[in-house]
């Protein structure tokens, strides 16, 4: 359940559940709807009188009438085997071993792109497989009225045979599942660029911005042109020989005549 739920196999989901809603769709849903138009006349020189009737037939029920149209269900669960082994074997997910994984998952997600178009552009073929399909059942139910002897074959000659299909509303659901695997094969093949968030005055970065260092690289600093300089210049001091100093004045004190000392001050007296 965690490869599930890891944003990097978020793609292969909506192309499983495009997948999933195709095959929901083809099994349960009316798929194709059968128009049939029967002709039949008492005498060749008689006016044909026509008989219409149509019939909305399941996913389960084409296949009954063209085996071809088992390539559907086929194809579903090829895309569901190609999204299983992205998601549960993404570090090798073909067993191809001189093959590195990125690339291979590159070939998992064209197939799926691939299975998805071959899928959507079958769904118009599949009511021209249904007609065929009937159209045999009717040359045989011919033949064997025309084995019949002279009855039989006049019986054959008398009745025509026109049908049509079209697709109803599992058939366009199919589509969009298909639309949903081509999908979420191309998402991962977008190129994702990194877009700085446009800030406002006043306004702080979200959380987890700007990117976190990884381990090893530090932050590179903005560098400066040569030979500029920045903010006050260091004042310069002559270098001394190492252990001199400076000779510095020695304090000078007011000579007193010899013999006399220098009057105290006297505090005032008081009344």
């Amino acid at each position: 359940m965690q490869n599930l739920t890891q944003p990097a196999n978020r793609s292969y989901l909506i192309a499983a559940g495009g997948a999933l809603l195709a095959l929901i769709a083809f099994l349960f849903l009316p798929f194709a709807h059968l128009q049939a138009n029967i002709g039949a006349r008492s005498s060749s020189t008689s006016p044909q009188q026509t008989t219409s009737s149509g019939s909305d037939l399941q996913g389960l029920v084409l296949t009954a009438i063209n085996g071809g149209i088992w390539i559907n269900v086929l194809l579903i669960a090829l895309i569901l085997l190609v999204i299983a082994l992205l998601i549960y074997r993404s570090q090798n997910p073909f067993g191809i071993a001189r093959v590195n994984a990125e690339t291979q998952t590159r070939w998992g997600q064209y197939l799926l792109i691939g299975l998805g178009i071959v899928g959507l552009l079958f769904q118009f073929l599949v009511p021209s497989l249904v007609t065929s399909g009937i159209n045999v059942f009717v040359d045989a139910f011919r033949n064997s009225l025309s084995s019949l002897g002279g009855l039989g074959s006049m019986a054959a000659g008398l009745l025509s045979f026109d049908f049509s299909a079209s697709l109803l509303l599992g058939g366009w659901i199919f589509i969009v599942g298909m639309l949903a695997v081509i999908a979420g094969g191309a998402l991962p093949l977008i190129p994702r660029t990194a877009v700085q968030p446009h800030m406002q005055p006043g306004q702080y970065p979200p959380a987890g911005y700007p990117p976190q260092q990884t381990s090893g690289q530090y932050p590179q600093y903005p560098q400066y042109p040569q030979g500029e300089q920045y903010g006050a210049p260091t004042p310069q001091y002559p270098q001394q020989p190492e252990g001199q100093y400076p000779p510095q004045p020695a304090p000078q004190y007011p000579q007193q005549p010899e013999g006399q000392y220098p009057p105290y001050p006297q505090n005032p007296q008081q009344p």
